[in-house]
């Protein structure tokens, strides 16, 4: 899908302005009288939906800009391509976005597209809510699940630092839930590895180079689309996003945490109740500051123990540099970061590629990347640990380039 240029980015405490002003269950109900009901979005926030309201609200169809999912279904109700929307009549079709995150990027690209009729479940949830209530929700809303969830300024800037220190003082009830951890300390000092990320620069042939080559590999997120194509695997498995395994279809053996890589899978800390299950699963504390609600949010701290924990650096990629500093690895070669979310394809699968980035936030987005790499990288870099950057092309010029095909001595 292209990239939606949208000439204002709305923040999503104005609960829909533009295109969802004044949205109401009412004035929805009343347009979508004699019309074709389509819902915009595949995810969670959707089957949720239909769970509560589909008896009241008469679906006929699902579009979704992950093509993967195109022919699935959730709740009798097919999956389709968004390259189906040119089959609508935009006179006799209502669209209704169940996306809480993308809703007003999505609006703009459907109102683009010529859709006449496009309504947001989330614009007209958060009208339902009045006076002292409403505030009590958009308070709830912009800190993340509460105000004292592990998402909020209370957790990430009090509770963290507290707690770390118990951490590291061996305090038992704050230091056993990690002590597994240790373990990883040094554990290759003075070797080398590859961080592999998942920009559309990665190159099955390349990965097959570095299990050929034997070389110890980190990667994240959603790398396991690629092992139907690939026989490497990665040392050492990385996933940092609170949402990320919301997209995991639990039922689907490439989901298997414990043969997802070679070694050993670090998650946030907040996935053990989900993953305990999983032998080779270890969790880590992390502090996400003020990141998780504000996209500007320039602030960043350094930790160079996984016992006190991380700090967000708007990337996965941070933490699996981390991670291989805490175990010694005096050089760490970065593959698959093209640091670019402003074309189409933002990885190498496009499972996850179906978020419609504004020109606006692609631009932040990019500099938080490349603020966070830069903050991250020279503290590592501090202790004579040297970081390179073997990606084929890619935005990321914060760390020494090298040719990957020389590295690994073609």
């Amino acid at each position: 899908m292209k990239t939606v240029s949208i000439r204002k980015h709305r923040n999503k405490n104005d609960y829909g302005n533009g295109i969802f002003r004044n949205q109401t269950w009412n004035s929805f109900f009343m347009d979508s009288v004699g019309k074709e009901v389509v819902l915009y979005g595949a995810g969670v926030a959707c089957e949720q939906f239909l769970s509560e309201h589909g008896n009241r609200i008469k679906a006929n169809t699902i579009l979704d800009s992950d093509g993967k999912r195109a022919g699935k279904y959730i709740r009798g109700l097919e999956i389709k391509s968004v390259e189906w929307i040119k089959n609508y009549d935009f006179d006799k079709t209502i669209f209704l976005i169940t996306s809480v995150e993308h809703d007003d990027e999505i609006g703009e690209y459907l109102e683009e597209c010529g859709a006449k009729y496009i309504y947001s479940v989330y614009a007209i949830v958060s009208k339902e809510y009045k006076g002292l209530f409403k505030q009590i929700r958009d308070f709830f809303f912009e800190y993340h699940y509460g105000l004292f969830s592990n998402h909020n300024l209370l957790y990430n800037y009090l509770i963290f630092p507290v707690m770390a220190f118990f951490r590291i003082v061996h305090f038992p009830p704050a230091y056993l839930p990690y002590k597994d951890l240790e373990q990883y300390r040094g554990l290759h000092k003075g070797k080398r590895c590859f961080v592999v990320a998942t920009g559309p620069s990665l190159r099955k042939d390349d990965l097959e180079r570095l299990r050929l080559n034997q070389e110890i590999c980190f990667s994240m997120n959603s790398i396991m689309n690629l092992y139907d194509e690939v026989q490497w695997r990665p040392d050492y498995y990385v996933i940092e996003d609170p949402k990320f395994l919301d997209f995991f279809d639990w039922n689907d053996p490439q989901y298997d945490l414990d043969n997802v890589c070679t070694e050993a899978s670090f998650l946030t800390y907040m996935y053990r109740e989900k993953c305990r299950k999983f032998s080779k699963v270890h969790f880590y504390p992390i502090s996400f500051l003020n990141h998780l609600h504000d996209e500007e949010a320039k602030d960043l701290r350094y930790s160079d123990n996984i016992i006190w924990g991380y700090y967000c650096a708007y990337t996965v990629t941070t933490i699996c540099m981390q991670i291989a500093h805490y175990m010694g690895f005096s050089e760490i070669y970065l593959l698959g970061t093209d640091c670019n979310y402003s074309r189409p394809e933002k990885h190498f699968s496009k499972e996850r590629d179906d978020f419609i980035y504004t020109e606006d936030r692609a631009k932040r987005i990019h500099d938080n990347l490349l603020r966070g790499y830069a903050f991250i990288g020279s503290n590592i870099m501090k202790d004579g640990t040297r970081i390179y950057n073997a990606t084929r092309g890619g935005e990321l010029e914060v760390f020494e380039r090298v040719d990957f095909d020389e590295v690994l001595g073609k």
